[in-house]
């Protein structure tokens, strides 16, 4: 029986473990610890990214390498260092120990190194996990660490089939770091994959969990996420639901014995914020090592690196309350901690009758057994909202892509585990299938032979579950292209202005450009509460007000009476309605649409916006409006994409009403009819090649079901009939015999 005690003391104890917790944590967060995390393994491989994109980062890159060698290393058995870009370059040709020669010696090739090249990631690990040296003597890797700011040139598909096809049964964990170094430039080197951070993190993420490997994530200011810490933090948020329901206990039984016992307070939250990490600064050269020299600062920054939320980019949903410990957001890929302790067995006990029973005289009958983990991948069934969002396509679609709502058809069958397996048998001398390979239907992903394991009614759910997600599509392109923003695009921003080319040109579109200005005005600007401005360029610019003005009704009758006026000749002066624009320090946005070039030289405009944006980051979006010069189109296409705005061509050929009905009404059967256009705007490009991909995999689904009906009617002819031939596969012609 538990008494007020054994209470008291068990609250005690969790003080003291939660306690060690935190030390934990403040452990793993200063030295090489913070940069690498925790090397645990004996037998370690790490493979440092030296692409070009990194060359502004050497450097750190070579101080880290410092630190982890001088703090990490010299308890391990065996270690190895390759570096690559294009091509994969080791330091040895095989592990060796950590004496104090081979650090030495691996410090000297370290500081003789350059960056070059892309990020070929799999010919790296390939020369990690495929060395024939190593195999002969029966030394294995046990830990490999990939040390990069991007993504691999590879597909992440295909980078986490090998990686679980070369760990499976050696024990191997593939441990990912993510140097979050800042955005690229406009005159940096973009490597042959980019992806933001968002996807980058995803990425190397799943490529982890893939090996049961971990995941870090830092950058100079402090540990943005960390599986290490992760999972202390979990144990820390047990005890403190365990303290609470200690507490609860504690109150029931004061309100009976007020008299007996003093006031006794659960445990306080733990203080994340008095957590502080080193920020690693630009290292200054030693005279001993002619290496960087470490400095250690505290920001607030720093101290605000472990509270442990996702970055705005790394995640819609965030953290807002830490308070809330509980209330946590956990990474999609992360394991849940209380899935052991959910596995019960029930039992049912009774008494036994006869006289010889040894024991309590009782018996045992197991009526519930453990559920087995299962590997096969479910059919999500997603939810999304009826309402529009005044978004870019690139932040909707990173909330509702196929991938982000889990109905990418190609990684629900894309597993390491449905790949098809010829052996050759010696005494046969040819190869031979596996015995399971006359089971499943065989399809080809992306060159890969797969067995398909998901089944019909599998197949089926996810048909209906991508028809509702195309249906929503659909209703999204719809909307894109109606109202204002079939010509404009989308306004994402508060506070624009709106610059409109009024040359000699646009004089056929000038009724039409009239309508559309008072519609952009009144169904985005006013219903959006965005501040705006309007300037006309022609031979010269004219502005609507000296500044941005807010969208109240009397604004808005105003702007659009003065836009009823415009009248258009003379040539184009892009450069100076831009210059204009950049006068009004408040802008946070510039929404241009023009018709062609400008008159003067397109590099000017370019590398005089880039001057007059150096310091502000403002996007400028441009709109080509009736527009067919090819070179006038890159070239806006060209300054929307060095300013971080976006292109939108106006599609008036295209009727997006009609689209969605004949597609609604005749269903998804066909992927080809009715035909999508190709879009050139980046918010309907985007979109549209999600809406190909959706039909792609229905269509996919649809064929994969048919496999089965294929099998079955295999399965019921005669053996006489049953031949040795291939089994036949998707994607793949059948062999003709000879």
């Amino acid at each position: 029986m538990l008494t007020m005690t054994h209470l008291f003391e068990y609250q005690k104890q969790l003080h003291t473990a939660v306690s060690l917790y935190e030390k934990r944590i403040d452990w793993l967060a200063t030295g090489s610890r913070r940069i690498f995390g925790a090397i645990t393994e004996k037998n370690v491989v790490f493979l440092i990214d030296l692409s070009v994109s990194n060359v502004n980062y050497l450097v750190h890159i070579q101080h880290s390498m410092r630190l982890l060698m001088e703090q990490q290393l010299s308890n391990k058995e065996y270690f190895n260092i390759i570096v690559f870009g294009s091509k994969a370059v080791s330091w040895k040709p095989t592990m060796v120990k950590p004496t104090k020669e081979h650090l030495q010696e691996a410090w000297k090739w370290i500081l003789d190194l350059q960056t070059g090249g892309s990020r070929n990631f799999l010919s790296a690990f390939r020369m990690a996990v495929e060395n024939e040296e190593e195999l002969k003597h029966k030394i294995t890797p046990e830990g490999i660490y990939l040390f990069t700011s991007g993504v691999p040139d590879q597909p992440q598909d295909i980078c986490c089939s090998y990686i679980e096809q070369a760990s499976s049964g050696r024990g191997i964990k593939l441990h990912s770091i993510l140097f979050n170094v800042d955005d690229y430039d406009a005159n940096g080197a973009i490597p042959g994959r980019y992806a933001n951070i968002t996807r980058t993190s995803e990425c190397l993420r799943n490529m982890a969990h893939c090996s049961s490997g971990r995941f870090h994530w830092f950058r100079e200011t402090g540990i943005i996420e960390s599986d290490d810490i992760q999972h202390v933090t979990t144990e820390i948020d047990k005890a403190m639901n365990f303290s609470r329901k200690v507490q609860l206990l504690i109150d029931t039984v004061k309100k009976k014995f007020q008299h007996r016992y003093r006031n006794f307070e659960a445990l306080p939250p733990p203080e994340y914020a008095d957590i502080k990490t080193r920020a690693l600064l630009p290292p200054k050269p030693s005279p001993s090592y002619r290496a960087p020299v470490r400095k250690t600062v505290v920001t607030e920054e720093t101290t605000q690196s472990l509270s442990f939320r996702r970055p705005a980019s790394a995640s819609g949903q965030r953290d807002t309350a830490r308070s809330q410990i509980t209330s946590r957001v956990r990474p999609s890929s992360a394991k849940d901690p209380m899935r052991s302790v959910n596995k019960k067995i029930i039992t049912s006990s009774f008494f036994l009758d006869d006289k010889h029973t040894t024991g309590d005289g009782t018996g045992t009958v197991y009526k519930k057994y453990t559920s087995q983990k299962s590997v096969r991948k479910g059919i999500a069934h997603p939810v999304l909202p009826d309402s529009e969002d005044p978004v870019t396509s690139k932040e909707w679609l990173r909330l509702y892509s196929l991938s982000k709502l889990k109905l990418d058809l190609n990684k629900l069958v894309s597993g390491p585990d449905c790949k098809h397996k010829e052996d050759s048998v010696k005494s046969l001398h040819k190869h031979v299938s596996a015995k399971y390979c006359d089971i499943f239907p065989s399809v080809n992903i992306k060159g890969t032979i797969k067995h398909l394991q998901l089944l019909p009614h599998e197949l089926k759910d996810y048909e209906e579950q991508a028809e509702k997600v195309l249906k929503r599509y659909l209703k999204r392109l719809q909307w894109l292209l109606s109202g204002s923003r079939r010509v404009f695009g989308t306004v994402v921003h508060k506070k624009c202005a709106i610059l409109v080319d009024t040359s000699g040109s646009m004089v056929p579109y000038m009724p039409e450009l009239k309508q559309e200005l008072a519609a952009l005005i009144w169904d985005q600007l006013y219903r959006l509460g965005a501040r705006f401005n309007i300037i006309r360029f022609s031979g010269h610019c004219e502005k609507w007000k000296d500044n941005i003005q807010y969208p109240t009704q009397e604004n808005c009758h105003e702007a659009v009476s003065w836009t009823s006026k415009f009248t258009a000749a003379g040539n184009t002066c892009t450069l100076e309605a831009l210059k204009l624009a950049f006068e009004d320090p408040e802008i946070d946005s510039v929404y241009m649409l023009t018709d062609g070039k400008p008159d003067t030289s397109t590099s000017l405009v370019l590398r005089k916006v880039g001057e007059m944006n150096s310091d502000r980051y403002i996007p400028v979006n441009t709109i080509s409006f009736n527009c067919s010069d090819s070179t006038a189109n890159n070239f806006l296409r060209l300054l929307a994409t060095e300013t971080g705005g976006r292109y939108h061509h106006c599609h008036s050929d295209f009727d997006a009403q009609m689209f969605a009905h004949k597609l609604l009404t005749e269903g998804f059967q066909d992927t080809e009819y009715p035909h999508l256009p190709n879009f050139e705007g980046d918010d309907l490009r985007k979109l549209g090649a999600e809406i190909s991909l959706a039909r792609k995999f229905l269509s996919q689904s649809r064929q994969y079901r048919s496999l089965y009906q294929n099998k079955i009617s295999q399965s019921e002819k005669p053996a006489s009939n049953k031949s040795n031939a291939p089994p036949f596969v998707v994607g793949k012609p059948r062999t003709m015999a000879t």
